[in-house]
């Protein structure tokens, strides 16, 4: 939600060195901000296997990450140059911030989203996914309720002749005040607090699963006599059969381990934007409850200044969405590796496409080196247990 006033009171006027800094560091989010989410949404649609349910949810949270500052850096930055007189007009004042106000809070409610699917995921892991169209539903319904909670300020939101400033004209300051509280609420303290008991019950259940998994390894087989002597006609009784079990029960483990390291991965990713959307977030809430239930409103100059430092905090939440995402997902790696590279080498159409697919098979040949080093090395440690004879009771480490 904003507020605009007049800039008639002395002592308004900005130092020259805030103004640089302000205009600097307005251009750099932006920037930022725009390269960064544009290649999200670009990985996500060009490339088809990361088309699935989960992310369509980053697409859409990616989105609303790129409106906000659209829709508020190059108008806002406009706007204080201006002395805070509106330019725009009546239509864009009952539009441009009620547009931001409703992708902030989509965002919020994605964020939410996200953390109730990966609940479902770690905790009920047999139940069938939400597929790609029960996600669009959910996308579309998260955007239709964040737009019933902007509707009030649509409607409140006006152009003032007399201060030539697009303000909030409600019958009663009261009123203004359970609004700014409703949207602290829908925008920030329901979805922290859900998001907070969604992750923290997932964690919970990775740690105890890890730790009940490692503790299961089997035991290897004994090929040693109760009395400790080899007795070699107790070779023969692990059977073709029992080997291929074997070997069954490895790839099964392997195969949990790598799903249990994927849920790892990725529920700490979402861990970290809720994070960083808890911090970055904070400061903008606190200063519009401060500013209706404090003395934000009566001091015009610090307010319009703090009020620009906490705006600045929640653009920048838009800049670090991309680098977490890079940071903590493989596909999401090749997917920048592969927009650096072609950049770099400044090729034309097909690039990109070139590019993923060299880190495709480079990303293919280090997991190929790996998978044979684990498998020469388990070789060679079956083969030492075969003639030394393992510790009876001793667990096998794949």
């Amino acid at each position: 939600m904003a507020d605009n006033v007049s800039s008639s009171q002395p002592g308004i006027e900005e130092a020259l060195s805030f103004k640089i800094f302000k205009i600097t560091l307005y251009s750099l989010i932006l920037l930022l901000c725009l390269a960064g989410n544009s290649m999200v949404v670009f990985i996500v649609c060009r490339t088809k296997r990361m088309r699935t349910p989960s992310n369509l949810l980053i697409l859409n949270l990616t989105l609303c990450d790129l409106i906000t500052p659209l829709t508020s850096i190059p108008f806002d930055l406009a706007l204080e140059e201006n002395d805070y007189i509106w330019p725009y007009g009546r239509v864009l004042c009952k539009t441009l911030w009620p547009l931001a106000t409703l992708s902030v809070t989509s965002a919020s409610l994605t964020l939410a989203f996200i953390s109730l699917d990966r609940y479902r995921v770690i905790m009920h892991p047999f139940k069938q996914r939400l597929s790609s169209k029960q996600v669009k539903y959910s996308i579309g319904m998260i955007h239709l309720l964040s737009l019933l909670f902007v509707l009030p300020y649509v409607y409140y939101l006006d152009l003032v002749v007399q201060t030539r400033a697009c303000e909030e004209t409600w019958s009663e300051f009261s009123y203004r005040q359970a609004y700014t509280v409703a949207l602290f609420v829908v925008q920030y303290g329901i979805p922290l607090a859900f998001m907070s008991v969604m992750y923290t019950i997932t964690l919970s259940n990775l740690r105890l699963s890890s730790g009940m998994f490692e503790s299961a390894q089997p035991r290897p087989l004994s090929r040693v006599s109760v009395d400790g002597n080899m007795n070699h006609s107790r070779l023969d009784i692990v059977s073709d059969s029992q080997r291929k079990a074997s070997r069954v029960t490895l790839g099964q483990r392997h195969d949990s381990l790598v799903g249990r390291d994927q849920n790892i991965r990725a529920t700490k990713m979402f861990v970290t934007v809720v994070i960083v959307f808890a911090t970055c977030r904070l400061p903008n809430e606190i200063f519009w409850l401060w500013s209706d239930f404090g003395k934000g409103h009566q001091i015009k100059n610090v307010s319009r200044i703090a009020g620009i430092i906490c705006r600045m905090f929640t653009y920048t939440n838009s800049i670090f969405n991309p680098v977490i995402y890079w940071i903590f997902s493989k596909d999401f790696q090749k997917g920048f590796n592969g927009i650096f590279f072609s950049l770099w080498k400044g090729k034309r159409k097909g690039s990109y496409d070139d590019e993923l697919d060299q880190s495709e098979k480079r990303f293919h040949k280090l997991s190929t080196l790996s998978d044979s080093i684990s498998f020469v090395w388990r070789k060679f440690s079956r083969s030492r247990n075969e003639i030394n004879g393992p510790d009876l009771g001793e667990n096998l480490a794949f």
